[in-house]
């Protein structure tokens, strides 16, 4: 059959094409679930500064504010919260991290016996 060599859906080569489409649909659906649910219980969570506060760590660095994010929703399922989140805890929680964190550091070597403006006594 010609139509099956070249995969048209539905007949043999290529046939699972819906399929494939479908069950990524499913897992972007599921996902987006997740995602939906992980942000309704922060905003129950947090307090409405320590809210605004990650919103702009997000921002800035994306893969803090998960990092906080998961530490927050583990610790509330952990039952360790009593409460809800402050901008003062949040910002305790931010300054963890910041210290975890290894600085960067930059380190200049200057090459000996090179000269810029060596170019510029050539006479010209």
């Amino acid at each position: 059959n010609a139509q099956a060599a070249h995969g048209v859906p539905g007949l043999g080569v290529g046939g699972g094409g819906a399929q494939n489409a479908e069950a990524a649909a499913k897992e972007q659906q599921r996902r987006a679930e997740a995602e939906e649910q992980r942000r309704v219980m922060l905003k129950s969570i947090l307090t409405p500064e320590a809210s605004e506060r990650l919103a702009n760590v997000r921002v800035v660095k994306p893969q803090r504010a998960q990092q906080v994010e998961m530490t927050i929703l583990q610790m509330y399922q952990q039952g360790r919260l009593g409460g809800r989140v402050s901008e003062d805890a949040l910002k305790q929680l931010l300054d963890q991290y910041s210290q975890s964190e290894r600085p960067t550091k930059v380190t200049i070597a200057r090459r000996k016996g090179f000269d810029s403006d060596e170019d510029e006594d050539d006479g010209w």
